[in-house]
Protein backbone atom coordinates (compact mmCIF):
# COMPACT_ATOMS: atom_id res chain seq x y z
CA UNK A 1 0.00 0.00 0.00
CA UNK A 2 1.28 3.39 -0.77
CA UNK A 3 0.53 6.66 1.02
CA UNK A 4 0.93 10.05 -0.37
CA UNK A 5 0.56 13.35 1.51
CA UNK A 6 1.14 16.70 -0.13
CA UNK A 7 2.24 19.46 2.17
CA UNK A 8 3.16 23.06 0.72
CA UNK A 9 2.89 21.09 -2.67
CA UNK A 10 5.11 18.79 -2.15
CA UNK A 11 4.30 15.13 -2.30
CA UNK A 12 5.44 12.87 0.36
CA UNK A 13 4.80 9.29 -0.11
CA UNK A 14 5.68 5.74 2.52
CA UNK A 15 5.19 2.33 1.13
CA UNK A 16 4.27 0.03 3.55
CA UNK A 17 3.77 -4.22 2.56
CA UNK A 18 1.68 -5.89 4.72
CA UNK A 19 -0.06 -9.36 4.85
CA UNK A 20 -3.90 -9.83 5.47
CA UNK A 21 -4.81 -13.57 7.00
CA UNK A 22 -7.21 -15.75 5.88
CA UNK A 23 -9.08 -17.29 9.15
CA UNK A 24 -8.96 -20.55 9.88
CA UNK A 25 -12.29 -22.89 9.60
CA UNK A 26 -13.06 -23.92 12.47
CA UNK A 27 -14.18 -27.39 14.04
CA UNK A 28 -17.98 -27.51 15.72
CA UNK A 29 -18.46 -29.19 19.24
CA UNK A 30 -21.23 -28.89 21.52
CA UNK A 31 -18.60 -29.36 24.80
CA UNK A 32 -15.70 -28.13 26.50
CA UNK A 33 -14.49 -32.05 26.64
CA UNK A 34 -15.30 -32.33 23.44
CA UNK A 35 -13.43 -29.50 22.12
CA UNK A 36 -10.38 -30.94 24.64
CA UNK A 37 -10.69 -34.33 23.66
CA UNK A 38 -9.76 -32.93 19.88
CA UNK A 39 -6.09 -31.97 21.40
CA UNK A 40 -3.73 -28.94 21.93
CA UNK A 41 -3.79 -26.47 19.40
CA UNK A 42 -7.30 -27.54 17.66
CA UNK A 43 -9.43 -24.44 16.63
CA UNK A 44 -13.07 -25.42 17.89
CA UNK A 45 -16.20 -23.27 17.81
CA UNK A 46 -18.35 -24.44 20.93
CA UNK A 47 -21.55 -23.66 20.74
CA UNK A 48 -24.21 -22.82 23.01
CA UNK A 49 -22.03 -21.88 25.87
CA UNK A 50 -22.79 -18.93 28.94
CA UNK A 51 -20.59 -16.42 29.83
CA UNK A 52 -19.69 -16.49 33.66
CA UNK A 53 -17.40 -14.08 34.71
CA UNK A 54 -14.57 -11.51 33.58
CA UNK A 55 -10.89 -11.81 35.03
CA UNK A 56 -8.45 -9.35 35.17
CA UNK A 57 -6.78 -11.56 31.89
CA UNK A 58 -9.31 -13.33 30.25
CA UNK A 59 -13.04 -14.90 30.70
CA UNK A 60 -14.71 -17.89 31.93
CA UNK A 61 -17.86 -19.14 30.44
CA UNK A 62 -19.71 -22.55 30.93
CA UNK A 63 -21.37 -25.05 29.11
CA UNK A 64 -23.11 -26.48 32.07
CA UNK A 65 -21.32 -29.15 33.11
CA UNK A 66 -17.67 -27.57 33.33
CA UNK A 67 -16.17 -23.90 32.95
CA UNK A 68 -13.20 -22.91 30.54
CA UNK A 69 -10.93 -19.59 30.64
CA UNK A 70 -10.29 -17.98 27.73
CA UNK A 71 -7.41 -16.01 27.11
CA UNK A 72 -8.64 -12.85 25.81
CA UNK A 73 -9.14 -9.09 26.01
CA UNK A 74 -12.22 -6.35 24.90
CA UNK A 75 -15.04 -8.81 24.33
CA UNK A 76 -18.45 -6.84 24.61
CA UNK A 77 -20.34 -9.65 26.24
CA UNK A 78 -22.59 -9.46 29.45
CA UNK A 79 -23.16 -12.26 32.34
CA UNK A 80 -25.53 -14.99 31.14
CA UNK A 81 -25.34 -13.99 27.36
CA UNK A 82 -25.33 -17.11 25.64
CA UNK A 83 -22.54 -17.57 22.36
CA UNK A 84 -21.09 -19.94 20.23
CA UNK A 85 -17.02 -19.65 21.03
CA UNK A 86 -14.24 -20.13 18.89
CA UNK A 87 -10.86 -20.19 19.81
CA UNK A 88 -7.71 -22.28 19.83
CA UNK A 89 -7.14 -25.35 22.54
CA UNK A 90 -4.10 -24.52 24.82
CA UNK A 91 -3.02 -25.56 28.61
CA UNK A 92 -2.07 -23.27 30.94
CA UNK A 93 -0.36 -24.99 33.78
CA UNK A 94 -2.43 -28.19 33.36
CA UNK A 95 -5.58 -26.69 32.81
CA UNK A 96 -7.48 -26.48 29.22
CA UNK A 97 -8.22 -22.87 28.17
CA UNK A 98 -8.72 -21.22 24.74
CA UNK A 99 -6.60 -19.03 23.39
CA UNK A 100 -6.20 -17.03 19.89
CA UNK A 101 -3.64 -16.06 16.78
CA UNK A 102 -3.71 -13.95 13.79
CA UNK A 103 -5.15 -16.80 11.39
CA UNK A 104 -7.05 -18.54 14.57
CA UNK A 105 -8.80 -15.65 16.52
CA UNK A 106 -10.37 -15.87 19.62
CA UNK A 107 -14.25 -14.94 18.23
CA UNK A 108 -17.20 -15.13 20.20
CA UNK A 109 -21.14 -14.31 18.29
CA UNK A 110 -24.01 -14.74 19.52
CA UNK A 111 -25.77 -18.25 19.43
CA UNK A 112 -28.80 -19.83 18.06
CA UNK A 113 -28.38 -22.59 20.45
CA UNK A 114 -30.27 -22.56 23.98
CA UNK A 115 -28.09 -22.43 26.95
CA UNK A 116 -27.01 -25.35 28.54
CA UNK A 117 -29.38 -26.30 32.04
CA UNK A 118 -26.33 -27.03 35.02
CA UNK A 119 -25.55 -30.55 35.57
CA UNK A 120 -25.75 -30.61 39.20
CA UNK A 121 -23.73 -33.19 41.20
CA UNK A 122 -24.76 -34.18 44.71
CA UNK A 123 -21.58 -34.66 46.65
CA UNK A 124 -19.83 -34.14 49.96
CA UNK A 125 -17.37 -31.82 50.69
CA UNK A 126 -14.64 -34.18 51.00
CA UNK A 127 -15.43 -36.24 47.67
CA UNK A 128 -15.42 -32.27 46.30
CA UNK A 129 -11.61 -31.51 47.43
CA UNK A 130 -10.46 -34.91 46.64
CA UNK A 131 -11.74 -34.64 42.64
CA UNK A 132 -11.91 -31.06 42.21
CA UNK A 133 -11.01 -31.23 38.17
CA UNK A 134 -12.49 -33.05 35.09
CA UNK A 135 -9.92 -35.06 33.51
CA UNK A 136 -10.09 -35.04 30.21
CA UNK A 137 -7.10 -36.38 28.67
CA UNK A 138 -3.84 -34.76 29.85
CA UNK A 139 -5.89 -31.07 30.05
CA UNK A 140 -8.10 -30.74 33.27
CA UNK A 141 -11.40 -28.23 32.98
CA UNK A 142 -13.29 -26.73 35.85
CA UNK A 143 -16.25 -28.80 37.51
CA UNK A 144 -18.92 -27.16 38.87
CA UNK A 145 -20.13 -28.16 42.20
CA UNK A 146 -23.32 -26.86 44.36
CA UNK A 147 -22.86 -26.54 47.73
CA UNK A 148 -25.84 -26.21 50.38
CA UNK A 149 -25.29 -26.35 53.63
CA UNK A 150 -25.72 -24.31 57.36
CA UNK A 151 -23.10 -22.31 58.67
CA UNK A 152 -23.29 -22.09 62.69
CA UNK A 153 -21.93 -19.43 64.88
CA UNK A 154 -21.06 -20.35 68.10
CA UNK A 155 -20.06 -17.15 70.13
CA UNK A 156 -17.35 -16.70 72.44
Amino acid sequence: MTATVNIGGVDFSRTKDFTVAKQAEATVVTSFAEAIALGKDAYVKIQGVTFLSKVSNGYYFTDGVNNLFVFTSGLTIETGDVVDLTGIVAEYYGYAQLAGSTEKPVLVTPSEAAAKEPVIVDSTIEYIIANCTAETGDMKLHTMYRITGRVYHAPN
